[in-house]
């Protein structure tokens, strides 16, 4: 988490994001997976995810304080998302979702997203194997395969892990 509660960036406000931004979220969510993995992910699992499942899961992970959010807004409207979390694995943080709107992709909202939840600090995260551009994205910022790869039990997609080492 960064410092402060609150990051003014342009005319965007980067802020953590409360149990109560619960259908925010997942709405965003929704709308940003139907646009970035249509030709990924089955449509029928696209179809079978309703913003109110998500906003559920949403609810209760925040709630939980199992994982951290971050919540990128122009005005009122969501325009990115980070989420984050601890993990027991080495080396225990996991970048666990980071979307941003079509239109702000490129203008470097997905790289402040994800600093203001990892920082600079060592980390680890499962992208879609088939999805170059976010392998691009990561790869720009050090995160590296590390020879892990799974089939995500939700989608029946490959997935593989990257990680970044900042331990010197």
């Amino acid at each position: 988490m960064c410092d402060d509660d609150y990051v003014p960036i342009d005319d965007l406000l980067i802020r953590l994001a409360l149990p109560d931004d619960a259908h925010a979220i997942a709405a965003f969510q929704t709308t940003a997976w139907n646009e970035a993995y249509e030709s990924l992910i089955p449509e029928e699992h696209l179809d079978e995810t309703a913003t109110a499942q998500r906003e559920y899961r949403w609810r209760d992970r925040l709630a939980s304080g199992v994982r951290e959010a971050a919540m990128a807004l122009d005005g009122t409207e969501v325009v990115g998302v980070a989420s984050w979390s601890s993990t027991g694995e080495n080396p225990g943080l996991e970048l666990k979702t980071l979307y941003v709107r079509p239109s702000w992709k490129g203008t470097g909202l997905a790289r402040r997203l994800m600093h203001f939840g990892i920082q600079d600090r060592s980390a680890l995260l499962w992208v879609f194997e088939e999805n170059v551009r976010a392998r691009r994205f990561y790869e720009k910022h050090d995160f590296k395969p590390d020879g892990v790869r799974q089939i995500d039990p939700g989608t029946g997609v490959w997935e593989i892990r990257l990680r970044r080492d900042r331990s010197g």
